[in-house]
């Protein structure tokens, strides 16, 4: 018992303010740099990576940051649920006055967990595809069945998805359907 809460309170601690992946050496990625690409003719080029595996294309950099050539800059927001609803709206419409045809949506449960490295913490999340990704939830559009004030997220410090209330102000990051 005395090595196990030793554990969880060393893994809590080294949670907080690191921005590096820690991985575990004996377990394999899950995650692996191969599994996802660039999308070509995104603007500005290299701001979507697909997923080889779901197909599905994510947008690099969380809502509020943005894609410069390199790395995510900016500060990501924080939205209530609904706000990360509308904020795929907003998306979608400003790429339609590009002519471009992207109809970006928050993801449900299920694709935004898929994105969760098994094999690492402190960032849970290929940090090569999804570089500066902020610690906390992130909400995805699954409306909780038995709490109406309630929908799902995923945490990227560890790679787990739970509940929260719908009023509380997490991280979006937005996906497409691949092409």
């Amino acid at each position: 018992m005395k090595n196990t809460t030793t554990c969880l309170l060393l893994c809590l601690l080294g949670l907080s303010g690191v921005a590096q992946a820690a991985c575990n050496p004996n377990i394999p990625l899950t995650r692996p740099d191969s599994r996802y690409e660039a999308v070509a003719g995104a603007t500005p080029a290299g701001s979507e990576v697909r997923d080889k595996v779901t197909g599905l294309v994510w947008q690099r950099c969380v809502v509020g940051m943005a894609w410069n050539g390199t790395a995510c800059t900016g500060t990501a927001s924080n939205l209530t649920w609904q706000n990360a609803l509308d904020a795929a709206r907003t998306a979608t419409a400003s790429t339609a006055t590009t002519g471009a045809s992207a109809t970006w949506r928050v993801s449900n449960h299920a694709e935004l967990y898929s994105l969760a490295e098994r094999a690492c913490y402190n960032r849970a999340i290929n940090t090569t595809w999804f570089p500066a990704t902020p610690s906390g939830w992130t909400w995805s559009s699954s409306p909780s069945a038995n709490d109406s004030a309630a929908a799902w997220g995923v945490s990227f410090d560890v790679g787990l998805g739970n509940l929260a209330y719908k009023s509380s102000a997490y991280r979006v990051r937005l996906v497409r359907s691949g092409q």
